[in-house]
């Protein structure tokens, strides 16, 4: 018997854990307890028992049969099987003492020996910040570890294909917590300090394989609403009515009643500056303003929001933001 030494954290999750990626062997009663935990340590060295290839019994000619010694499974396929197919993105496959890559012939109670492949898993993140202050992503691979292992219920063929007879197993992943202490170390050196987003470092845990993670954007600038006018020549909405009173030009007038609006201005609003991820304010251009006047014939609202017109006549736009009422003259 050989005697193999491991750490795992306790003897259920060494029956029910460990014993799943080696199927074809470990049972929980073999696997023993040599040495407690220290303090501080939750890890436990188990010893596991386990019978070397050579005092395996002798396959029968029709016999098929699978061992794993703890580092690679021993296949005996049996007399049926007569060609081997190796799949090399899953593990080395080898027949008396060579590596085959393309299918191959083997012997009637033969064996070959199947080192499967695995991944020890691959974190990490490059952070790309933008020129302009404007946003940083971190380009994040997270690869969890794993292992081939072969099925339980191995189909035996003439024709073995290893590929068909195999299933990826996942092992269980950490990411150490040190890691989110560098990440925000990186963060401070960069000088990146406003808009992170809050859950950052749960997105980039939960990647599986490579993606890109929001770390910071900037808050853009509002850009004020400058105030404006509308009057009578864009249709303000009043008593105001086209009259067919033909004037010295032999044209159609507008009219406007006593206390008409004749124009009415629209407020305008502030600005509010942005800030980008460096913490620099991002200005914006002042509002423009404007103040409406009252020529002859008008008054202001008191409010100052709009004119108003004093008796019956044509409301007048003097210039940019001055009005007026002129009188009709009527030639009966």
């Amino acid at each position: 018997m050989q005697e193999k030494k491991i750490k795992i954290e306790s003897q259920e999750k060494a029956s029910k854990d460990y014993a799943k990626l080696l199927p074809f062997f470990y049972e929980p009663q073999h696997l023993t307890f040599i040495e407690d935990p220290k303090p501080f340590n939750k890890n436990r060295k188990i010893k596991t028992k386990i019978q070397k290839n050579e005092s395996l019994p002798a396959a029968s000619p029709k016999q098929q049969r699978v061992f794993w010694d703890g580092e690679k499974y021993i296949i005996t396929p049996g007399a049926n099987t007569e060609v081997i197919v190796p799949f090399p993105m899953a593990g080395r496959l080898v027949y008396q003492g060579k590596e085959f890559f393309e299918e191959f012939t083997i012997r009637n109670g033969d064996s070959l020996e199947y080192y499967p492949l695995t991944e020890t898993g691959n974190f990490g993140w490059d952070l790309k910040v933008s020129e302009d202050g404007s946003r940083a992503i971190a380009e994040v691979q997270n690869e969890r570890p794993g292992t081939f292992s072969l099925k339980n219920n191995i189909v035996w063929r003439r024709k073995w294909f290893l590929e068909h007879n195999i299933i990826w197993k996942e092992l269980e992943w950490c990411v150490d917590s040190v890691k989110a202490g560098i990440f925000q170390a990186e963060l401070q050196t960069r000088g990146i300090k406003y808009g992170i987003v809050p859950d950052f470092w749960n997105k980039i845990l939960a990647v599986q394989g490579s993606a890109e993670v929001l770390i910071a954007e900037q808050t853009p600038p509002i850009p004020p609403i400058n105030a404006h006018i509308i009057d009578f020549e864009d249709g303000l909405e009043s008593k105001q009515q086209i009259t067919d009173i033909v004037d010295h030009y032999a044209s159609k007038i507008i009219t406007c009643e006593k206390d008409d609006i004749i124009a009415r201005k629209i407020p305008g609003r502030e600005g509010r500056p942005g800030r980008d991820i460096f913490g620099n304010e991002l200005p914006v251009y002042e509002m423009v303003d404007l103040q409406l006047k009252a020529g002859p014939n008008t008054y202001l609202s008191a409010d100052g929001l709009e004119v108003r017109a004093k008796f019956h006549g044509t409301p007048i736009k003097l210039n940019k933001y001055t009005y007026s009422v002129e009188e009709i003259i009527s030639l009966a």
